[in-house]
């Protein structure tokens, strides 16, 4: 049974809120949100405005606490209630238990994280853990794409390694948009399901797995390589020999492995390089088990 939900976590219920802090009028705000939710969230004027002042002072708990009240769960809530909303609707995923949010290395990711833990809990009876992605962070490009998605791709493996890929479902809906294609390759790579709920649907959809495969066992015979922090010239060619480019057949199947070379000359780990090595570590594991 995959009682498990693995969701990587936005900011979007912050942003919401402070829109409607910051409106003049309540009515002016209400009057932007869906039509249909319109006579609700009138109705719901002070609840929504005193969670509204409780993010602001970065009080989430007690936020879960009042929007719990809601009769209903409008779009200001954010895309990640949305989606576990649709999803426990999904006869495969009724029978969720648990959630791991995964959300940025910056302090309203954290945020967001804490307030949907609680909401989650309060609201679904889902036992809830937030974690850190560390140097998941929009502020240096560089590091988001190398360092960041690696990590990310890190904290999906965990999740397999802890739980077990037959308990897991992966949920992409929040987040950085980057982070979905990725969450569809780690999906299909450990054979865990992955779910996204587009704004204007009301019901979740499965992605397709992408046609890509991976040669575990060439992987395998450079796995020294993927283990080192940094991969220098040197390394490379004495591994793979020469030339260093994609006329050196096993350096062009390596290639989607790197990320650089950077201004030293030296290689690190793609993503992709990441979820390899992850792989290469699952099966060890799987091994030493029989």
């Amino acid at each position: 049974m995959r009682d498990t939900l693995v969701a990587t976590i936005g900011t979007s219920v912050l942003t919401n809120f402070q829109q409607l802090a910051s409106a003049q009028k309540f009515e002016t705000w209400a009057s932007f949100q869906p039509a249909g939710e319109q006579p609700g969230l009138r109705e719901a004027e002070s609840l929504l405005k005193e969670a509204a002042h409780d993010l602001a002072k970065e009080r989430p708990e007690n936020a879960a606490k009042t929007l719990n009240n809601l009769r209903f769960l409008p779009r200001v809530l954010g895309a990640e209630v949305a989606s576990l909303s649709a999803l426990l609707q999904e006869p495969p995923y009724g029978g969720l238990k648990q959630a791991i949010l995964l959300h940025s290395d910056t302090h309203d990711g954290a945020l967001a994280a804490e307030f949907l833990a609680h909401f989650f809990h309060i609201r679904f009876g889902l036992h809830v853990q937030p974690r850190r992605v560390l140097e998941l962070r929009d502020d240096v490009p560089g590091v988001f794409r190398t360092f960041g998605l690696r990590n990310l791709v890190k904290e999906f493996a965990r999740t397999v390694q802890d739980f077990g890929a037959g308990r897991l479902v992966f949920d992409a809906t929040g987040g950085y948009k980057a982070q979905v294609a990725l969450a569809v390759v780690v999906g299909q790579a450990f054979g865990v399901p992955v779910v996204y709920r587009f704004e204007r649907f009301s019901e979740i959809i499965e992605l397709p797995p992408l046609p890509f495969t991976l040669d575990l066992e060439f992987f395998s015979s450079v796995r020294a390589l993927l283990e080192k922090e940094k991969i220098t010239i040197h390394d490379l060619a004495s591994a793979l020999g020469q030339p260093l480019t994609d006329a050196n057949p096993a350096f062009a199947r390596l290639s989607v492995a790197l990320a650089g070379p950077d201004g030293n000359n030296e290689y690190t780990l793609s993503p992709m390089g990441q979820l390899i090595l992850e792989l290469l570590k699952l099966r060890e594991r799987n091994v030493s088990r029989r």
